[in-house]
């Protein structure tokens, strides 16, 4: 695919603007569930500071309790001792209740968080590629012409030569320039932007698929 073409097939701007639209409702989509989940969140982090404030009233009574159980004063009264007994189990099952009734509203705040995280992910996505399709179908000249370039090397001296070359004679503000020279190092990036240059050993970031975006991917890849 020519790198410098400019999209004038009629189906294929057609079908350009159909996966536009379709990347524009599922953006309403994520709105919408992200307007639903944050007021969830709020709730159930409102809920878990409640249950915590009522355990630590409770746990205080409680140590309250134990002081007087203890006072030579108050243990003259059989009765009075096994009553303090009788509440001071009580306070130990409410106390329990409480912690377990946190701990479940916990794993439903974690539960939420992450899906808000994916969503705000998926939101980010979608409005790149919103950007990149509007500039896709702009006129002529007003998109960003560049592809993206992978380098392998066999070697980590050859990486080294072949980066310090390209950052003097590519770097810019516009070219960002990654390496990778161990097995061990993922990759910074999933998806290749305009001007993106990636320089690594056959061995490096394996495991990782490397995609293009949008306007990468019309001009030329």
């Amino acid at each position: 695919m020519n790198a410098q073409r400019e999209i004038t097939n009629t189906k294929e701007r057609e079908q350009i603007k159909q996966n536009q639209e379709q990347s524009e409702k599922n953006l309403q989509n994520v709105f919408g569930q992200l307007e639903n989940l944050r007021p969830q969140l709020a709730n159930e982090e409102n809920i878990s500071k409640t249950l915590t404030l009522e355990k630590d009233e409770l746990e205080k009574y409680q140590q309250e309790l134990r002081k007087r159980i203890l006072n030579p004063l108050d243990r003259v009264d059989e009765i009075k001792i096994k009553d303090f007994y009788k509440e001071l189990e009580k306070y130990g099952k409410d106390i329990n209740e409480k912690i377990k009734n946190k701990e479940k509203i916990d794993r439903q705040i974690k539960a939420l968080q992450e899906t808000i995280y994916f969503n705000e992910a998926k939101r980010e996505k979608l409005e790149k590629e919103i950007e990149n399709f509007e500039k896709i179908l702009a006129p002529n000249g007003n998109r960003d012409k560049r592809r993206a370039v992978l380098v392998i090397c066999e070697q980590i001296a050859s990486l080294e030569k072949i980066a310090a070359k390209v950052r003097k004679e590519f770097h810019t503000k516009e070219n960002n320039i990654y390496t990778y020279d161990r097995a061990y190092k993922k990759f910074e990036k999933n998806e290749l932007n305009p001007g993106d240059i990636i320089i690594a050993t056959n061995i490096s970031g394996r495991g990782t698929d490397l995609g293009i975006n949008e306007l990468v991917e019309v001009n030329g890849g």
